[in-house]
C-alpha cells in the first residue's frame, strides 16, 4: 500500500491515425500504437475517435500492450457516416476511471473493416503520467 496517494503529474494526449484493418481480438498485426507510458505509470482519461473522412459501419478495438500480451480493453462500434461541408464526421468519446498503463505499456487500436483504410478513423487518448 502506498504511503501517499499518486496524483496524475504531467498531461499527455497521444493520437495515430488506423491503417489496414485487423479483425484479431487476441493480437492483431496491424494495429498503430496510441500512446506509450512513461517511467512512472500513466492514467488515461478519454479516449477520442474521429472520423477524418466517410466511415463504413466498424468496430475500433482498443488494447493495452505489455510487450508480449495483448489485452482487449474496449471497443468502439463506428457508424457509416457521409461526411461533407455540412454533415460531421463519425465521433465518439469514451471516458475511463480506471484505465492505466504500467511503465512501458502502449495503449493500441485496430479496426475490423477494410472500408475505413487509408487513414478514416483517428484514435487520441488524453492522459496524464501518474
Amino acid at each position: 500500500m502506498a504511503s501517499s496517494p499518486a496524483f496524475a503529474s504531467t498531461p499527455q494526449v497521444g493520437s495515430a491515425s488506423l491503417g489496414t484493418f485487423d479483425t484479431s481480438l487476441t493480437g492483431p498485426t496491424n494495429y498503430s500504437t496510441i500512446i506509450t507510458a512513461g517511467s512512472s505509470g500513466m492514467k488515461i482519461n478519454e479516449i477520442v475517435v474521429q472520423g477524418t473522412g466517410t466511415t463504413v459501419a466498424a468496430v475500433v478495438n482498443l488494447f493495452v500492450h505489455d510487450g508480449t500480451n495483448w489485452s482487449l480493453v474496449d471497443q468502439v462500434l463506428i457508424s457509416a457516416v457521409t461526411s461533407s461541408t455540412t454533415a460531421v464526421a463519425y465521433r465518439a468519446v469514451r471516458q475511463y476511471a480506471n484505465l492505466f498503463l504500467e511503465n512501458g505499456w502502449t495503449l493500441r487500436a485496430s479496426h475490423t473493416v477494410t472500408g475505413n483504410d487509408t487513414n478514416k478513423l483517428r484514435v487520441t487518448a488524453f492522459g496524464a503520467d501518474l
